[in-house]
Order: C-alpha cells, then sequence, then structure tokens
C-alpha cells in the first residue's frame, strides 16, 4: 500500500488504522524521524479536503477549533495534541498514540468492568466541564472511546467539540452521530452541562445490551426514550435506573453534570442478581368433572450463588375476569404470593365454578422478581369440562322394586292367597280359574319362546346360583333324585323366566334390549330365591319365613318378579350412563332395603334396625352425587350469562 511520505515533517508512516471515504479522513499510525529525540508513535489523523466531495477547505476552521481544543487539555484520559501540518491533500493532526481498543470493537464487556469505564469516562466529563468556559465534546460515542487491557480509558476526536454554553445553531448543520446526541442538540439549542451524559449513558446502554452503534436506533421511540431494559438480564436495579436518567430526553431530568452523575454512580454496587428458573414454561390444567377445583404447582428457584431471589406473583389483568381488590383474583389463587428464597413452591389453586363448561382460558402469571426489571411470564391455560348429562333415576321402577321386595317379606299375604286358591280349587268355579291361569301361562310361554338367548341366560345364571346354594347347604350328592335336583331345576326354570321377563319388560319401558348384566343378574337371583325356597321348605325355619301350601308357589313367582324388576333397574340405569357396577350395587340395595323392612313383621323393628340404617345410608351416598349434579347443571343453565367467558 502507497502511503503518504510525511518525513518532511518528520513522521514515518507505520500503518494505515481507519478510513472514512465519504469524509476524506484518513488515520494512520506512524513514528517520529528526529535524531535527537527518542522514536515515538503518534497518530496522524489527514483530513483530504482536495479528494473529497463531502468537505471543502471551509471546514478548516472547525479542525482548526479542534487544534485550539486540544492545546488547551492537560489530562491522562485525552490524547495530547503535538502537532499539525497542511500537505497537497489537506491537513494533518498529529496526537499521542495510545494503544487501546475503540469501545465499538465487539467484546462481552462484564457489569464491573463497565462501571470502570463510566466512572473513568466521567472523570473525563468533569474535567472538561470544569474548565473556564466548559467544553463540550458532542460526539461521545462507542467509536470515540478507547480502552486499552488495564481499563485506561482515553476520549477522543474533539472534531465536533464546543467551548462554552449558550445556543449552537450557527449552521444547518447537525453536530454528532444520530443515537447519541441528546434531543437539545439534535435540534441545535442551548447545550447543558447534562448534554454530554446522554452519549455517556448511550454508550454504556450499547456495552450492556451488546448493541452496535449503528443500530441503537432500534431502541429509540417516538419521543426519544432509549427503551432498553428488557434487553438487560441480572444487573443490579439501581444501576439501571441510574442509565435511566443519563438518557432522559429533557434535560432538566438528567443528572445536572458529571460531578453528580458520577457521585451517584460511585456507591452502586455492581453484584451479580438472581436469575429465575421455573419448572414449567407453561402451566396447563384440565378439569375432568364439572365445577372441579383444580390445584397445580410451580417450583421457582435461583441458581446464582450468593444472590436472594425475591419477588411475587401475580395474575395479568383480563378484560373478562371480574374486577376484584388487588392483589386477589376472581377464580385463581396463588400461595404463597411474596417469597425471599431461592427456591420456594408456589400452589395454584383454580375455582372453575363460574367458568363456562367445555372452554379453554388462557391467562397469564406474573412473576414479578428483583433478578429483572420487566415480569416474568408464565402462560396458564384451563380447559373445563365438559356440562355433565343429566341422568335420572328410574324413581318408578325403583319404588316397584322396593314395593315388591318389601311384599316378599311379608308372609301373611301369602298365606291368604294360598287359603284363597285352595278354597276356588274346590268351588264350582276353582277349574274354571285354574284353566285361565295355565292358558295365561301358556301364553307368556309362548312369548318368552321369542327371546330364547334372554331365557337361556336367565336359566344358566339360575342354575350356577342354585348349585351353589346346594353345594354350600350340602343337598348336592351323586344321586340324582336328591334335594339338590330339585333346587337346580326349580332354579334354573326361574332363571329362566326371569331373564326372559327382563328383556321383554326392558323393551316395553324403554324400546330398547336389556344389557346382558341385567339378564345374568335376574337369572342369578331368581335362581337364589329358588334354591333358598326349597332349602328352608325342608327346615325348622319354614313356619317362619315361608307361607306353605299352596301360597309357596305365589311366593316363588313374587321373588321372580323381584329378580325382574332388579334386572329392569339395571337397564334403566345403564341407560342413563351409569357404570354397571354401580347400577347393580344400586339395585342390590334397594331390593335389600325393601325385604329387611318387610321382615320386621316376622323378627320385629329391632333386629332389622342396624342393616336396614346400614343400606339406607348407602343408597343415600350413591344417590346424593346424581341430586348434586342435578342441582350444579340446573344452576349453570340459570345463570350461564353471569358466568366469565373465556
Amino acid at each position: 500500500m502507497n502511503f503518504p511520505d510525511f518525513s518532511q515533517q518528520g513522521y514515518q508512516i507505520i500503518e494505515e488504522l481507519g478510513h472514512n471515504h465519504a469524509g476524506g479522513r484518513v488515520t494512520y499510525l506512524a513514528s517520529t524521524l528526529a535524531s535527537n529525540h527518542p522514536e515515538e508513535k503518534v497518530v496522524i489523523k489527514e483530513f483530504q479536503f482536495a479528494k473529497s466531495s463531502e468537505t471543502s477547505w471551509a471546514e478548516y476552521d472547525a479542525y482548526q477549533r479542534e487544534i485550539e481544543v486540544l492545546q488547551g487539555l492537560n489530562h491522562p484520559g485525552i490524547p495530547r495534541y503535538l502537532n499539525s501540518f497542511e500537505t497537497a491533500q489537506g491537513f494533518c493532526l498529529v496526537q499521542e498514540y495510545k494503544n487501546a481498543q475503540p469501545l465499538s470493537v465487539e467484546n462481552a464487556w462484564i457489569a464491573k468492568d463497565i462501571k470502570k469505564i463510566a466512572i473513568a469516562l466521567l472523570e473525563i466529563l468533569a474535567y472538561l466541564q470544569n474548565r473556564i468556559p466548559p467544553v463540550f465534546h458532542r460526539d461521545i460515542k462507542p467509536e470515540n472511546i478507547l480502552v486499552d487491557g488495564q481499563l485506561n480509558v482515553y476520549l477522543v476526536d474533539f472534531g465536533f467539540a464546543h467551548i462554552g454554553q449558550g445556543e449552537v445553531a450557527m449552521s444547518s448543520m447537525v453536530k454528532g452521530t444520530l443515537g447519541f446526541m441528546p434531543p437539545e442538540q439534535l435540534f441545535n439549542q442551548e447545550l447543558t452541562l447534562g448534554s454530554d451524559l446522554y452519549g455517556v449513558g448511550a454508550t454504556l446502554i450499547c456495552l450492556l445490551t451488546q448493541t452496535k452503534s449503528v443500530d441503537i436506533g432500534n431502541l429509540i421511540d417516538a419521543y426519544y426514550r432509549i427503551n432498553f431494559k428488557s434487553k438487560i438480564r441480572r444487573i443490579n436495579p439501581d444501576l439501571i435506573n441510574w442509565l435511566e436518567k443519563m438518557v432522559e430526553p429533557k434535560p432538566k431530568d438528567r443528572f445536572p453534570d458529571a460531578n453528580t452523575a458520577l457521585e451517584a454512580l460511585k456507591p452502586l454496587e455492581v453484584r451479580p442478581t438472581a436469575k429465575v428458573n421455573c419448572s414449567a414454561q407453561i402451566v396447563e390444567v384440565t378439569a375432568r368433572e364439572f365445577s372441579e377445583q383444580l390445584t397445580t404447582k410451580i417450583v421457582i428457584s435461583n441458581p446464582i450463588r450468593g444472590t436472594m431471589l425475591a419477588g411475587r406473583l401475580a395474575i395479568a389483568p383480563h378484560p373478562n375476569d371480574p374486577k376484584v381488590k388487588p392483589p386477589g383474583h376472581g377464580w385463581i389463587h396463588i400461595s404463597p404470593r411474596h417469597f425471599k428464597q431461592n427456591q420456594v413452591q408456589c400452589n395454584i389453586t383454580i375455582s372453575t365454578k363460574k367458568l363456562q363448561a367445555d372452554s379453554t382460558y388462557e391467562r397469564e402469571i406474573l412473576l414479578i422478581t428483583n433478578a429483572s426489571n420487566e415480569p416474568y411470564r408464565i402462560p396458564l391455560r384451563v380447559n373445563t369440562a365438559s356440562l355433565p348429562k343429566q341422568s335420572q333415576l328410574p324413581y318408578g321402577h325403583i319404588a316397584t322394586l322396593f314395593g315388591l321386595s318389601f311384599l316378599l317379606c311379608w308372609r301373611i299375604l301369602f298365606v291368604l292367597c294360598g287359603h284363597l286358591i285352595f278354597s276356588l280349587i274346590f268351588h264350582s268355579y276353582g277349574f274354571l280359574l285354574l284353566l285361565i291361569i295355565l292358558i295365561g301361562w301358556a301364553v307368556l310361554a309362548q312369548k318368552l319362546s321369542e327371546e330364547k338367548y334372554a331365557t337361556n341366560t336367565g336359566a344358566w345364571a339360575g342354575l350356577i346360583m342354585s348349585a351353589a346354594i346346594a353345594l354350600v347347604t350340602g343337598n348336592l350328592f351323586l344321586d340324582i333324585f336328591n334335594l339338590g335336583t330339585v333346587m337346580m331345576v326349580l332354579g334354573s326354570c326361574l332363571g329362566a323366566h326371569a331373564g326372559g321377563l327382563t328383556e321383554i319388560f326392558t323393551w316395553w319401558f324403554t324400546k330398547t334390549s336389556a344389557p346382558h348384566i341385567a339378564k345374568v343378574l335376574a337369572g342369578a337371583i331368581a335362581g337364589t330365591m329358588a334354591a333358598i325356597t326349597v332349602s328352608l321348605y325342608y327346615t325348622k325355619y319354614y313356619i317362619e319365613l315361608l307361607p306353605g301350601d299352596i301360597g309357596i308357589l305365589f311366593w316363588l313367582i313374587m321373588g321372580m318378579f323381584v329378580s325382574v324388576f332388579v334386572g329392569v333397574v339395571v337397564s334403566d340405569l345403564m341407560l342413563e350412563d351409569f357404570t354397571p357396577p354401580w347400577a347393580v350395587t344400586f339395585s342390590l340395595l334397594t331390593m335389600g332395603l325393601g325385604m329387611t323392612i318387610g321382615m320386621v313383621s316376622i323378627w320385629g323393628w329391632w333386629s332389622m334396625l342396624l342393616p336396614g340404617i346400614i343400606m339406607a345410608v348407602c343408597l343415600g351416598k350413591m344417590i346424593s352425587p346424581t341430586t348434586k349434579r342435578s342441582r350444579l347443571i340446573k344452576t349453570y343453565q340459570k345463570n350461564i350469562l353471569q358466568l366469565i367467558k373465556p
């Protein structure tokens, strides 16, 4: 590369340090050539007026003013003025060389070093402002601040410097760099001792946010305010507040001078701040039941040693949420709300009672801590359950089952029926009545033949249960002609009829087929009653429990119809979406309670009190959720317009 020859002026160029083609300025590193002095490195800034289309000799006055300023300055943070001379291309300015890099060179500065740079820079400004008259640099930016390896700071380029206060609108050209000039300088208004502080603050913001000088405009809003807090993490909030005051758009809102800013900065601790780690990036909960209260938790921790995390949690305002007195919320509760520890578990309780069914609610949890000036936002998503189906209990069939079960244990009824039929048989019309009964039974049998599957299911269930009872009671032998065989045959017959009638009655009442478990249960109960009846017929309890004579036939028929209605109730409940175990248990408890109350006539109320209470309580427990759900649905439908919208 061909360098200009400055040997006549006593300098030898070593290398080119920078080149501003548009402004016609070149900066060289050179050494002195004087034989009677030791060799010294210097910086030569050549202003090429003859080559540049944007500069002219008329600007020589500006550089002459820089020389005048530099000649009067003596500070270790300002490179000394050494010499100046004219060339064929323009004009050269010679200054002391400092082996340092401009702050515009990319570097990962830590907060502690940035504070040292700020203090050193403010000390230079305080020196300039304490002169009489004060000196205004007017172009403080990262490119004009040099820092060496020992963090020594140097302020350079006084080409736009102005001596003394007062209006500076002497030309239409704005002197300075956009983004680093305060508004009063941008509009050529009166400068104050706080004007250069704006450039210092903007420079420090570039270092803290790792923003390039050319990009600082991205941080400035329409009101000339630099918005930088969201880009700074883990910095002492006091230092953030100090920086904000440095770059206030209005001069009266800034520090009045460099000394005041320096004294405010020195006591500030540049210590590491806490860091927020949250166990969940998003909190999502789903309700399984209507109007359910949900609970979840998040764990907040701080991994930075030597720091303490402190803060509070709140729910971001939402236009659809009811207005309540802060810091409360209409349907979300957080505990603890305030904390001061490096690990805390926060429990979140969500009431969906006032929310719309089958909806998704999206809110935000705000975590406001000393780790950042901006709140940490945690999305919260709440999925409410669908409105449950309003299941209705078949109260008519339940009452029928209860009544039949009660009558089943009312012995005197079957005794009277037995005597009545016995007398009719020997009456002139007795045979006619018996013939009508047999014809009716034949018609029913024909109808049952169409329900072959149902009768087979009931028959097998009755056979198995009666065989089990025969085995337990010791009445089952290898000999085919024994009491166990009678129990099994009778149990199978009654079970077949119970299964078939369950299918028929269910179709009559609901127009749907009875579920398999209903037919099995009806057949099993009928078979059980048949086996128990045969067993009791040959025991000493015969007189107490069974009506005897022809009345026992009616007792068996009544028992069969009890088992049929057990199956019908199970079918009804399952059609209302009750689970099979729930339906079976409820039907058996209803039958048991009816029979228990009926047995009072045989054994007295005191002996039946305890089992009756137990079964009644169990039935109440089973019915309660259904009635509660019905009330909730009615309340929801009544208050749907007052519910909180997603």
